[in-house]
C-alpha cells in the first residue's frame, strides 16, 4: 500500500473514531433497550439483551467504518480518470 493511501486509511480507521462508533452504538443501544425493559423480568436479563445489541450493532458500525476506509484508501492508491460533463 503507498503511504499516501496508508494515510488516507488511518485517518478514517483510527482509535478516535473507532471509540466514536463504540459510543454512538452504545446509545443507540441503551435508548433502544430501554423500551424493551419490563419490571417482571430480571434487570440481569435486560443488560444483557442489551449488551447483545450493542455488540450487534458494533459490529455492523465497525464493518461500515472499515468499508469506507478501504474505499477511500483504494481510491488514493488508483487514481480515476476525470469524468468529463456531458
Amino acid at each position: 500500500m503507498p503511504p499516501s493511501s496508508r494515510l488516507a486509511l488511518v485517518q478514517i480507521f483510527n482509535l478516535r473514531t473507532i471509540a466514536l462508533v463504540f459510543y454512538l452504538c452504545l446509545g443507540m443501544a441503551l435508548s433502544r433497550a430501554l423500551g424493551w425493559y419490563v419490571p417482571e423480568t430480571p434487570v440481569s436479563e435486560w443488560l444483557y439483551t442489551a449488551a447483545r445489541f450493542t455488540r450487534q450493532s458494533l459490529i455492523t458500525g465497525l464493518s461500515l467504518l472499515a468499508a469506507v476506509a478501504l474505499t477511500r484508501a483504494g481510491c488514493c492508491a488508483w487514481p480515476w480518470p476525470p469524468c468529463s460533463a456531458p
